[in-house]
């Protein structure tokens, strides 16, 4: 009963810091949102160009589209580390040794490699998806997409119940618990590391074609992409 209540309020405890956190990032957000088209706004009223053409609309939408999703798993990431935080801090107080052990093990270069290859596999999907000829989830290349990334999703899982078989022959009850729960979130973390990674990649590609618009359009696109990140 009493590893039971421990359980429960390490769960409460989790979601409550997570809870807490993301509220403060929506308030950011949604005060950032508003001083952006206030922006926005005031530039267009001043005499500033008022439209951009086709290609350069269809570009701001595309790059802010990955930079809104970039800044939301950066969020994530954020969350994640807080939750870790809080794990591994309760993991040390009863082992110690393991705490340091479980790190090493969920950052062997099989498992991140393979962390690294769903990454460009998803990313390259929503690329593949944002073009103009509109595929969609039924179109054979993205079912394809789907089709490695699960594969690869089932090998990594099959790597860590390895792992953690070994980890959990001689662990006690209590331990074993927090043990899954860190080795879960560790997993998470660096699978959000390695997305934001490769959305990096593909947000710079299109701020080099943004650079290349008119220069009298480029303070318009610039504000209307700070909006539409958002």
């Amino acid at each position: 009963q009493q590893y039971k209540n421990l359980n429960l309020d390490q769960n409460r405890n989790q979601l409550t810091l997570v809870t807490n956190f993301l509220d403060e990032q929506r308030k950011e957000k949604y005060d950032d949102l508003n001083s952006a088209e206030e922006i926005l706004r005031a530039f267009q009223e001043r005499g500033g160009l008022i439209a951009l053409d086709e290609r350069a609309s269809t570009l701001i939408s595309v790059l802010a589209q990955f930079e809104a999703q970039k800044s939301a798993t950066q969020v994530d990431l954020m969350a994640s580390n807080k939750v870790l935080e809080n794990l591994r801090r309760e993991l040390k107080a009863q082992n110690p040794r393991m705490a340091d052990y479980l790190t090493s093990l969920t950052s062997q270069k099989y498992i991140t490699a393979i962390q690294e290859e769903i990454a460009k596999l998803e990313v390259n999907k929503q690329v593949a998806m944002s073009r103009k000829d509109g595929l969609t989830e039924d179109s054979p290349q993205i079912q394809e997409y789907d089709r490695k990334i699960n594969e690869l999703r089932k090998q990594l899982d099959k790597e860590l119940e390895v792992l953690k078989a070994g980890i959990f022959a001689s662990s006690p009850e209590e331990v074993k618990e927090l043990t899954q729960k860190i080795i879960a979130e560790e997993v998470r973390n660096q699978s959000l590391e390695t997305s934001i990674n490769e959305l990096d990649k593909i947000v710079q590609g299109y701020e080099a074609r943004f650079m290349k618009l008119p220069k009298n359009a480029i303070e318009l696109a610039r504000l209307k992409r700070n909006s539409e990140a958002l």
